[in-house]
């Protein structure tokens, strides 16, 4: 699968438990679900530096800043979300907003 199919499968997924409640990057692909191995996210990881069995901060810092803006390409290309910008760009689901 490709990233961007899985980004938009997994924001599917966390609005269809969430509803319309606002997230950010981190609610859907950090916390407890920052773990991307065996994920297309961990090949972002692996292209900035990132190694099985050693944590890279940097290589995990910018494989998330990428994600990040993927996220963002595939929530406008789905569109029905509203965005707002700030430190974290935050997403909301619209009222009747369609699965993409």
């Amino acid at each position: 699968m490709c990233i961007n199919g899985y980004l938009r499968d997994q924001i599917n997924d966390w609005c269809e438990r969430n509803g319309n409640k606002p997230f950010v990057f981190s609610d859907v692909f950090g916390k407890e679900n920052r773990n991307w191995g065996g994920t297309p996210l961990q090949q972002l990881y692996y292209r900035y530096g990132g190694v099985d069995g050693q944590f890279n901060i940097r290589a995990y810092r910018a494989a998330a800043s990428k994600a990040g803006k993927l996220l963002r390409t595939v929530i406008d290309e789905m569109g029905g979300f509203d965005v707002h910008e700030g430190y974290r760009v935050q997403y909301k689901r619209r009222n009747g907003g369609e699965r993409g």
